[in-house]
């Protein structure tokens, strides 16, 4: 740059900069000195913008007795070609290229996966995207772009770019249940009860014998019946027989047991198949109750709140009705406890 008129021309140019009040968005640190005056030096800085900036401006505006321009040039420079050591010289500063890179808004820069679902033993590949150069550090400590998952849980993934800003990311991964286990036991039904009731697991699809079916269904005929029940990731198949028969109630009652612990008929109980509404209870020869029960497989062990009774006939009521809705049937056996 050559400016006739020397040095006062000089001053003139810059100072009609000094009422505008420009702060400069981009500056050389005044705490930085070049000597290299022969190469280009690189010089790199971040300007954050609040937002509807149309121009960035770069340069010197401020009066120039507040300029701390030692950066930009000397008064006195040392050479060793002229005979005067400490002629006055000037050295211009020249910015031949300035390079504004702009880093696009959260939402445009920064890409990521989304929640997602898998089944089990599976893995899924989560990554993270910046559009600009970046740094990637996830929550499992891995510093790549990507990461292969298998295990349910949250997954944070923060990316930085140069210019110093974050873009942070939380990843849902959920792992389905595994397909619950179904058992369904070939199965007798009795005429006078005409159906057998099924509940199986919710949250699954059932087809029976290719219809679809709720998890909860009734089976009136018998036959053989093939259950298919799916998941979101597996299936599993069930085949069962289903036969009728009259089921006439049947109830057999011991009239003695020895509860010495010898292993053999150790405590009371009954065989009773095809009943509904079952209750039994124990009396001692004072009619005081002993023992109950709602249970048909009941087993009792001789004992009144933890303690032994004492040998003696005891006697023995149950009660049942052939069907659900049905009337109770009383049965009435005298019970022999021996030690």
């Amino acid at each position: 740059i050559s400016l006739p008129g020397g040095r006062e021309r000089w001053n003139h140019r810059i100072r009609h900069f000094d009422s505008l009040h420009i702060t400069p968005q981009v500056a050389i640190p005044t705490d930085t000195f070049y000597t290299d005056t022969s190469n280009y030096t690189y010089f790199e800085q971040t300007f954050v913008a609040d937002g509807g900036e149309q121009y960035i401006t770069m340069g010197n505006f401020y009066p120039i007795e507040q300029t701390l321009y030692k950066n930009l040039y000397t008064h006195e420079v040392f050479s060793t070609y002229l005979e005067d050591t400490t002629i006055n010289q000037v050295s211009f500063w020249h910015i031949d290229d300035l390079n504004l890179q702009l880093v696009p808004q959260p939402g445009q820069a920064f890409t990521h996966s989304k929640d997602t679902i898998i089944c089990p033993g599976e893995s899924v590949v989560l990554f993270a995207q910046l559009d600009i150069p970046g740094n990637y550090l996830w929550s499992t400590e891995d510093t790549t772009s990507s990461i292969i998952v298998s295990e349910p849980g949250t997954y944070e993934v923060t990316a930085s770019c140069p210019c110093g800003i974050e873009y942070t990311a939380q990843i849902e991964v959920t792992v389905l249940d595994e397909l619950p286990n179904i058992s369904l036991p070939d199965t007798v039904i009795c005429e006078r009860e005409n159906k057998l009731s099924v509940s199986l697991p919710e949250g699954l699809h059932y087809t029976l014998n290719g219809e679809t079916v709720p998890h909860q269904f009734d089976i009136y005929n018998e036959g053989v019946y093939e259950l298919l029940a799916q998941s979101e990731c597996e299936q599993s198949e069930h085949v069962f027989e289903v036969n009728i028969d009259a089921c006439e109630p049947f109830v057999y009652m011991p009239n003695a047991f020895t509860p010495n612990n010898d292993g053999r008929n150790d405590c009371y109980s009954i065989s009773a198949q095809h009943v509904h509404n079952f209750q039994v209870y124990i009396y001692n020869r004072w009619g005081n109750e002993v023992y109950s029960s709602k249970d048909p497989n009941f087993c009792w062990d001789g004992t009144v709140n933890g303690t032994p009774s004492a040998q003696d006939v005891y006697t023995c009521v149950i009660l049942y009705s052939e069907t659900p809705s049905a009337g109770l049937v009383r049965y009435t056996q005298t019970v022999t406890l021996i030690r």
